[in-house]
């Protein structure tokens, strides 16, 4: 049997509802129900669908530490995941280093931006050569984000046989003949 007031107190110092049942060493529907039946199940912080927030993970532990990475020891290490890891720890702004850009998508809540080597070097990852760009100046600047640009040269036996093409137009229609 659960009192109102161990429900009370319980809830006032938990944050799911989880939680509550777990300090008060029963089973959610055990606390579902005496909840419930005193009127105060949902009075918990945390609504339905919210979430909890976690404490920021430390980046400077694990097998890859993010300030071991930024002295250049994983010349390896991703860089999109680079990039993650740089923003969650708030080590670098998440704007466009050279015009601001700062605003997240609709879609995903997410700043479209890109991990830029300054020196052009993907294996040198130390801080002082990272920044991040936008779409459009990671484009202007650097080159295409998806890949090598592609160029179109004409082979050679293309270009001759267009030389040796001629047209002829007659003076009388107007018409062009090859």
């Amino acid at each position: 049997m659960l009192l109102q007031s161990e429900i009370m107190a319980a809830q006032s110092i938990s944050k799911t509802e989880a939680e509550v049942a777990r300090k008060l060493g029963v089973s959610f529907m055990t606390y579902r129900k005496y909840a419930k039946m005193y009127g105060v199940y949902g009075r918990v912080s945390n609504g339905p669908c919210k979430g909890v927030s976690k404490p920021i993970k430390n980046e400077d532990a694990g097998k890859y530490p993010l300030n071991q990475i930024l002295e250049g020891k994983f010349p390896n290490y991703s860089t999109n995941r680079l990039k993650v890891r740089l923003i969650r720890s708030k080590r670098i702004e998440p704007k466009c280093a050279k015009c601001g850009f700062c605003e997240s998508r609709l879609s995903d809540n997410a700043i479209p931006l890109l991990l830029n080597y300054i020196d052009g070097n993907t294996k040198n990852k130390k801080f002082e050569n990272l920044e991040l760009l936008c779409y459009n100046h990671f484009f202007l600047n650097v080159n295409n984000p998806f890949g090598r640009r592609k160029t179109f040269i004409a082979s050679e036996d293309i270009v001759q046989r267009d030389s040796d093409v001629q047209i002829e137009v007659s003076p009388e229609t107007g018409n062009e003949t090859i």
